[in-house]
């Protein structure tokens, strides 16, 4: 752009010298008498002649100081997009300069790393412990060879035999390995016997010789001069780590509660329901979700989430098996909840939350699932999986279980013994659906201090927007207040909530363009909607933003224009997803509303025909053909939004065939 720019400059300066002889031509015409123009071999069309070449060159400047104009507004425009910003380029130049008064790029090299430089082995060496990674330990050049009197290893269960092995080769006297065999044991990706033999089989059965579980105490029992079993446990919750160390460690783990504990037990058996497990369709590889289960669940999460002391760092949603998890994230970002970690036992592993939501997902189908059938995959597993689940509450435990299903397709499995148990230990149900109401009726810059990482996160989001928000509201206030006395009405009161309107309908938008990103990736294909600094910004900004006006409504939709349309490829787009057809044409629609508002184009016809479709739509939303104040501007932005999701949706849907 700044190449063309360039080009057009010098053209207009090339133009311009040529114009000066021109005019020095007619002016010279013009004074000359009679017998200087004949004196001087000028004819009678001479001076029409010189008169029409200015005048062509004086258009023809018009014409590229327009076209300048034009590129320098959209130079301007990128620019503002860029990744980089002005101040930052200005900071980039500076250290260019410094850099070459200190007399060059390597120069400067070569003294930060005699500066900084230094013998990493041999500031190791004094060290009489070095604690590390298993990663490290095996990888790191500093590390990779060296011996040690004593190597400890910690969560030994989750580590594969042949890593155990290597690291016995780092030990020079002793090795000590501690782990908990109940927690889940290694990954691997292979299905081979070599693979299950050595990549899935935990040190802890494969020294016991032994697939069962509960054989471990009793050859702990026969090897007290090396095995030493740690059988005191401290419960922050400790009904249900009473509960665990009854059923799953048969009572020979000794459970001390602290007198600060707490916690309880929530079990929803949603056979009422009547759910289905639904198969994304197209699929050889069975992945299921369960609408109906991640309803309630999101009902469980906003319960829990309203607790006094938390925040979506303290909460987290575990499933059986990865498929769900899709669905599940897919429903949190429609609903703005994009902060809370949904995943596997196996990411859950270790960690500890103030509550866990536990969701079982099966229901309504004629088979079972091998993660959670103890006939496939063995007893010991099913034990590792909810041992591992419920290990990591530190408060409260949510499960969702359709224990009819389960009763009657999982019949004499472990998993429903379990569950029949945990429901017969539960705590009494409460209305979980007035605290999610409540946590929907939060103002913005409330939900964001739950929502947030962290809270000081939030707070400097709210910091940053809490002047124009508040400038806005009183904005909005009045325009109701004269609009109301214009019309002779009372002016709406709590009647509707626009700043939650705009909010749930953005960000299911926004969620759905998300999961159609992921989802195309999943299917093996590529980003759909690319990602770039002006759509971060856009991204945070456009939920909490108010449409109100044809100024605001001018600028959230070149940022929608941008996100859904720019970051597609625009017109060049290419893929059924992006062609003119009736599911799409509300792309195309709101880049015709983008360039309608920007000015962008000179063609009075193309003009006309965008103001064409402009004004059909606005017919289409509110029945007139352009909106009269700011209830109006709202409607339409909204209308808009649900076109916009419907589209997304009809994307997602197609992605998942």
């Amino acid at each position: 752009m700044r190449e063309r720019l360039s080009d057009r400059k010098k053209q207009v300066e090339q133009m311009t010298a040529e114009m000066g002889p021109l005019r020095e031509t007619v002016q010279r015409i013009q004074s000359a008498s009679m017998m200087d123009r004949l004196k001087k071999g000028f004819g009678k069309d001479d001076l029409a002649l010189a008169q029409k070449k200015l005048e062509e060159k004086t258009q023809a400047i018009k014409r590229l100081q327009s076209a300048l104009t034009a590129l320098t507004q959209e130079s301007l425009r990128i620019e503002a997009h860029a990744p980089i910003s002005g101040e930052e380029q200005q900071q980039f130049n500076l250290a260019v300069k410094q850099i070459e008064e200190l007399g060059g790029v390597q120069k400067v090299e070569e003294a930060v790393e005699q500066y900084t430089g230094i013998d990493e082995r041999e500031l190791l060496e004094p060290y009489l412990f070095i604690g590390t990674t298993l990663s490290n330990a095996l990888s790191d050049p500093k590390l990779r060879g060296k011996q040690f009197d004593l190597v400890m290893v910690d969560d030994a269960e989750s580590i594969p035999l042949p890593f155990l092995i290597a690291l016995g080769t780092m030990a020079k006297d002793k090795m000590v390995v501690s782990g908990d065999p109940y927690q889940l044991g290694p990954e691997s990706m292979l299905g081979t016997p070599d693979a299950l033999q050595w990549l899935q089989r935990d040190i802890f059965l494969h020294v016991a010789g032994t697939e069962q579980l509960p054989h471990l105490f009793e050859f702990t029992e026969k090897n007290p001069q090396w095995c030493i079993l740690l059988s005191s446990h401290f419960a922050s919750t400790p009904k249900l780590s009473l509960f665990l160390g009854s059923v799953i460690f048969d009572d020979k783990i000794t459970v001390f509660a602290s007198p600060k504990a707490k916690g309880r037990i929530f079990f929803i058996d949603t056979s009422s329901l009547r759910s289905q497990a639904k198969q994304y369709v197209g699929r050889k590889k069975i992945i299921p979700h369960n609408e109906l289960h991640a309803k309630k669940l999101l009902e469980l999460m906003k319960h829990a989430l309203m607790e006094p002391g938390r925040s979506a760092k303290d909460l987290g949603i575990v499933v059986p098996f990865a498929g769900p998890g899709l669905y599940i994230k897919q429903q949190l970002r429609i609903e703005g909840i994009g902060t809370i970690e949904v995943g596997t036992p196996h990411s859950f592993r270790g960690r500890r939350k103030k509550a866990i939501l536990f969701d079982t997902v099966m229901a309504g189908v004629d088979h079972t699932m091998r993660p959670i059938d103890d006939r496939k995959v063995g007893e010991h597993q099913i034990v590792r999986l909810l041992n591992t689940v419920f290990s990591c509450v530190e408060e409260d435990l949510y499960v969702l279980a359709d224990m009819n299903h389960l009763q009657s397709l999982y019949k004499d499995r472990l998993l429903t013994r379990f569950m029949m148990l945990l429901k017969a230990q539960a705590d009494p149900t409460v209305n979980f659906a007035q605290p999610a109401r409540e946590f929907d009726a939060l103002d913005w810059d409330k939900k964001a201090m739950l929502l947030s990482p962290t809270p000081e996160a939030a707070a400097t989001v709210i910091k940053k927007e809490e002047e124009s928000a508040l400038k806005q509201d009183a904005e909005f206030a009045v325009q109701m207040k004269l609009i109301a006395k214009k019309e002779g009405a009372k002016p709406e009161t709590g009647a509707r909530n626009y700043e939650r309107e705009t909010y749930f309908s953005v960000h299911k938008a926004l969620g759905m363009r998300t999961d159609v990103n992921l989802l195309s990736q999943y299917a093996g294909g590529e980003l759909l909607f690319h990602h770039t600094y002006s759509t971060e910004q856009a991204l945070a900004s456009l939920p909490i933003t108010p449409c109100l006006s044809e100024k605001e409504f001018r600028g959230l939709i070149e940022q929608w224009d941008l996100l859904l349309y720019a970051m597609s490829g625009g017109d060049n787009a290419e893929g059924p997803f992006f062609k003119n057809v009736a599911e799409t044409k509300i792309r195309s629609d709101a880049h015709v509303l983008c360039r309608f508002y920007s000015g962008g184009g000179n063609s009075d016809e193309g003009k006309q025909n965008r103001g064409g479709v402009v004004s059909k739509l606005f017919q289409e939303f509110l029945g007139k053909p352009a909106p009269g104040n700011p209830q109006e501007w709202h409607t339409v932005y909204l209308s808009l939004l649900a076109k916009l999701q419907r589209y997304l949706m009809w994307i997602s849907e197609q992605l998942r065939k």
